[in-house]
């Protein structure tokens, strides 16, 4: 193959001078994306890969693999692995192994110590020499049909390093969904893996139009409770800025034979724009560490591709139930509220679980919580159809029957519109999107009438669990009611009646509190009486927070989960609060006001000093990591004080340090949950609370 009289070697020339029309690939411009993304990778991989092409395995190479091909490149590009190797093809360990994948889609993979062969090529085409590595696996199509085999034969030791340093990357990128999953994945790799003493990624802030950057340093010690903590981003400066164009303009600054320093390296893949820099104390990259780097690179920019898009989605969701849920819940006398919201732990979507609470006419209080299975933007918008919907039939007509009622009728609705939208069942069943069971809209709601001044209540359930009854002082237990059938579905759901006392409570909550693979739903309902029937406190939000203490502890919520809990008390509350405006001054300003507040209401002692103590750190870490403006709420019964500290932020779920010397950050909470009686945190509608417990009786 020539170009302008020059004879084209380089596989990136052959890749790209290639008449693909004329090889078993076909025009490159009709590859799969799956053969496309191979092929890329390959070409830039530091290691020997070859991509095989159907059933005559078409060769498909990179330079390092060509170098083992020796006088048989470059005749080898695009041809039969049958035709270039026919002295070899027989070998078990080539053509057999090949075929074997390619007709059952298992990976093969080999490595070991083999005295060479002496005098033929599959000393060099199938290794083996001092240590060797060989792997194939088969790339599919977004069908599942295999197109081809990806191959990787490496020789040496350093080889293998460099591989299993490329593959490790891989393999962290796999579970990172959010942009900032995938930079802190990007970072530790960097740091423990490629053995910088520095690394730095710079991406585009889309609220300057700017630029941020995020570093992490070989002598950073950062826990794992920090880990969980949103990455720090900083404004660029001018000079960062210029050197950012000059990497744009030459493909990356730093690189071998270069005496710049760090390597910088440009994120150009799939429209994402930006750079990673390697600090490799103070030299040059060599020419096979370049290569590795570039590649690791690219690998970190089409994750962020993916990234980009899942924030987006997300993003979108997390606006649509922040809209649609309720913002605050109903002060009335006689009844204390709260309601928490826990999406799964790896940054997810916002999902179909809903609650509201409001008065109907005749005096009593509605209580609705319920599931709409799925996730993303469909979920949510249907979530807040139905939540509208529930307000207005119950306003019109309370009583259950007549509510359900209306709600079939919706949701046979809205089923009928979600088939028409997201098609057949068999194109729903991976999209992110996809509601219901086999192409069913599927929702579960619990509907609760309750009486503040008599304690009755009136419940019936669409397919939900019902909710458990804790008696102050004689445990927990579920409430009886038979269960009906989900909204959208005939049959009857029948009414149950029960009576709450002074200081008896109610927990309603959706089935992701309960749902885990390592136990059955029975043992996961004993474990959720035994931690209520437990519970000290009847304070609603202490309730919400053992629930998901116990429940879900250190393992990795199924699904998103929402609590609603209710104690009906008739102690007299005192309840202020404030807004703090993000101002490092409002902090001073914020512990004279609970100072003051707490004095009026003669409280004394070591609650005002916990409660001062607790607001300054707390709103002093909003102003840090959320940088929004925070609300203090103080709310005092005759036992316990409640101190709440929100923000608006959309930044990640606060997080407190395991208290080593070496943590840099979440030492406030920390503090807060030492000087307490007990604490909490959680992620609402309107952004995260932290709130915390002082006893004053």
């Amino acid at each position: 193959m020539h170009r302008a009289g020059v004879v084209v070697t380089s596989c990136g020339d052959l890749a790209r001078e290639c008449d693909w029309s004329q090889t078993d690939l076909g025009p490159r411009a009709s590859w799969p994306g799956a053969v496309e993304a191979a092929v890329r990778l390959l070409l830039e991989s530091p290691v020997p890969m070859c991509y095989c092409h159907g059933e005559r395995f078409a060769m498909v190479y990179n330079d390092a693999a060509a170098a083992m091909l020796g006088d048989r490149h470059p005749k080898s590009w695009a041809q039969p692995v049958a035709d270039v190797l026919p002295e070899v093809w027989d070998h078990p360990r080539v053509g057999p192994t090949l075929q074997t994948v390619l007709r059952t889609g298992e990976p093969h993979f080999e490595d070991g110590s083999v005295p060479p062969a002496e005098g033929d090529l599959v000393a060099r085409v199938v290794p083996d020499g001092p240590y060797f590595v060989r792997g194939c696996s088969p790339v599919r199509d977004d069908a599942g049909r295999i197109l081809g085999l990806l191959v990787v034969a490496v020789e040496d030791a350093a080889g293998v390093s460099r591989l299993r340093t490329v593959a490790s990357l891989a393999s962290a990128l796999a579970s990172a969904v959010s942009v900032d999953d995938v930079v802190k994945a990007a970072l530790r790799h960097a740091l423990h893996e490629i053995g910088v003493d520095e690394v730095t990624v710079c991406l585009p802030d889309r609220r300057t139009s700017g630029w941020r950057t995020t570093a992490r340093r070989r002598t950073d010690v950062v826990s794992k409770d920090e880990e969980r903590l949103p990455l720090i981003w900083s404004p660029t400066d001018e000079e960062t800025e210029a050197r950012l164009v000059q990497v744009a303009a030459t493909g990356g600054v730093g690189l071998a034979g270069e005496q710049q320093t760090p390597v910088v390296l440009p994120l150009g893949v799939a429209g994402v724009r930006g750079s990673v820099a390697y600090d490799l104390a103070g030299a040059p990259a060599p020419g096979v560490q370049a290569a590795m780097l570039t590649t690791c690179t690219e690998l970190v920019a089409e994750a962020l591709a993916r990234a980009r898009l899942y924030d987006t989605e997300r993003n979108t969701a997390d606006l649509l139930q922040r809209t649609l849920l309720p913002q605050l819940l109903p002060h009335r006398a006689g009844v204390s509220l709260a309601v928490r919201y826990q999406p799964v732990t790896t940054g997810t979507a916002a999902g179909g679980d809903f609650y509201d609470v409001f008065e109907v006419p005749d005096g009593r209080l509605a209580i609705v919580i319920g599931d709409v299975v799925g996730r993303g933007v469909a979920a949510a918008t249907v979530m807040g159809q139905v939540r509208a919907a529930v307000r207005g039939a119950a306003l019109a007509e309370p009583e259950p029957e007549r509510v359900f009622h209306s709600l079939d009728r919706l949701v046979g609705t809205l089923d009928e519109m979600s088939s028409l939208r997201l098609g057949s069942y068999s194109q729903r069943v991976d999209d992110p999107l996809s509601l219901g069971v086999d192409g069913e809209l599927f929702v579960t709601m619990l509907y609760c009438l309750l009486d503040p001044v008599t304690g009755r209540v009136t419940m019936a359930s669409a397919g939900h669990f019902p909710p458990v009854l804790i008696r102050q002082g004689a445990g927990a237990e579920f409430a009886e009611l038979p269960v009906g059938p989900p909204l959208g579905l005939p049959g009857l759901r029948p009414l149950a009646f029960d009576e709450l006392g002074e200081r008896d409570g109610l927990l309603a909550f959706t089935d992701g509190l309960l749902e885990r693979r390592d136990r059955t739903l029975a043992e996961g309902e004993a474990a959720l009486l035994k931690t209520l029937s437990a519970t000290e406190s009847m304070e609603p939000r202490s309730i919400c927070q053992q629930a998901i203490d116990q429940m879900v502890g250190t393992h990795q919520l199924e699904d998103d989960c929402a609590l609603l809990a209710l104690v009906r008390t008739n102690a007299v509350h005192h309840t202020a609060s404030v807004v703090v405006p993000p101002l490092a001054s409002a902090v001073r300003r914020t512990r004279t006001w609970v100072e003051e507040q707490l004095g009026s209401w003669e409280v004394d002692g070591e609650a005002v000093w916990v409660a001062v103590m607790g607001v300054s750190e707390l709103v002093t870490n909003v102003l840090l990591h959320a940088a929004t403006e925070a609300r203090v709420t103080l709310d005092l019964s005759p036992e316990r004080l409640l101190v709440t500290v929100a923000d608006t932020g959309t930044r990640g779920t606060p997080a407190h340090t395991s208290g080593e010397v070496t943590a840099t950050r979440g030492r406030g909470l920390g503090l807060v949950a030492a000087i307490a009686n007990s604490c909490g945190f959680e992620r609402n509608v309107s952004g995260s609370t932290v709130w915390f417990e002082v006893l004053v009786s």
